[in-house]
C-alpha cells in the first residue's frame, strides 16, 4: 500500500511538473510595423487561433497580416483573453512590439494617440491573471505631418510650372507634356497619400456638349498616362468642365488659348 501511495504521489508530481513546464514555455509576439502586423506564438486551441485572426482583421483593415501560430498547447488560465486584448491594444500604436509570456506582458514602440493607448493598455492590465505583470514602454510622440506638408508644397510648385498640351482639336497628348507629367508621377510615388483631381477645360468655341466631351477626354488622357506608368487609378479623379470655368473672358485668341487647359489639383485621400 505504501509503495502504491508513493508511486501515485510521484506520478502526480510529474504531471504537475509537466503542466507547469508546458505553461512556462508558452509565448506570443505581436509586431506592428510599416508593412502590417505579424502575430506568432502559442495558441491554446483552434478557437483561440480563429479569435486572433478575426481580431487582427477587424483591428487592422487593409493591412498585411501574417500568422505564425504553434499549438494548440497547454496554456495558463486567461491566455486567450490576454493575447487577444494585447492584439487589440497594438492597433492604438504606430509601431509596436508586444511580447507575452507565462509571467509577463512587455510592450515597446510608439503611438501618436496617447489617450487611445492608455485606455487599451489599461484593459490589458485588467485582463491579467494573478502572477502576470505588465511592462509598458510605448512612447507617445506627436503626429508627423511634415512629410505631408512637404508633399503639398512640392506639388504646388510643380503645378505652377505644369504645361500640358494636346494635338490640335484632339485628346492626344503632345510630346512636350511628357516631362512635366513624369515629374508629377515621381512626386506621387514619393507621396503615397497624395490624390489627384484632373480637370479638363476648353474655350467657348463650338458646341458646349462637344466641349464637355473633349475636356473630359483630355483629363482622361492625362490620367491614362499616369496610370500606365504605375500610379493607382484609385488615386485619380477626372472631370470635364467644358467652357464653364474660364480663367479669363473669351475675348480674343490669346484669352481662348489660356482657357484651353488641364488643371491638376491635390485632393484629400
Amino acid at each position: 500500500m505504501r509503495t502504491v501511495l508513493l508511486l501515485a504521489l510521484f506520478l502526480h508530481a510529474a504531471i504537475v511538473a509537466d503542466i507547469a513546464t508546458a505553461a512556462s514555455d508558452v509565448a506570443m509576439t505581436i509586431d506592428r510595423h510599416a508593412g502590417g502586423v505579424t502575430i506568432s506564438g502559442t495558441t491554446s486551441s483552434s478557437a483561440h487561433e480563429a479569435i486572433l485572426r478575426q481580431t487582427a482583421e477587424r483591428s487592422f483593415p487593409g493591412q498585411v497580416l501574417e500568422f505564425e501560430f504553434s499549438g494548440p498547447a497547454t496554456a495558463p488560465p486567461g491566455w486567450a483573453l490576454v493575447t487577444d486584448m494585447a492584439l487589440r491594444a497594438a492597433a492604438a500604436t504606430r509601431r509596436a512590439r508586444i511580447e507575452i509570456s507565462r509571467w509577463s506582458v512587455s510592450t515597446s514602440g510608439v503611438t501618436t494617440d496617447r489617450k487611445a493607448w492608455s485606455g487599451a493598455i489599461a484593459r490589458v492590465g485588467h485582463a491579467l491573471p494573478d502572477g502576470m505583470v505588465l511592462r509598458d514602454e510605448v512612447v507617445a510622440i506627436r503626429p508627423d505631418r511634415s512629410h505631408a506638408d512637404r508633399c503639398l508644397s512640392r506639388f504646388r510648385r510643380l503645378a505652377v510650372d505644369q504645361s500640358i498640351e494636346f494635338l490640335r482639336s484632339g485628346a492626344e497628348l503632345s510630346a512636350g507634356s511628357y516631362a512635366g507629367l513624369d515629374g508629377l508621377l515621381e512626386l506621387a510615388v514619393d507621396c503615397p497619400d497624395l490624390h489627384l483631381g484632373i480637370t479638363g477645360h476648353t474655350d467657348d468655341s463650338g458646341d458646349e456638349h462637344a466641349n464637355q466631351r473633349l475636356s473630359l477626354a483630355r483629363a482622361d488622357a492625362v490620367a491614362a498616362y499616369l496610370i500606365e506608368r504605375g500610379l493607382p487609378a484609385t488615386r485619380i479623379v477626372t472631370r470635364g468642365a467644358g467652357s464653364t470655368e474660364p480663367l479669363v473672358e473669351n475675348v480674343d485668341a490669346e484669352a481662348r488659348q489660356r482657357n484651353r487647359r488641364v488643371q491638376i489639383s491635390a485632393l484629400a485621400p
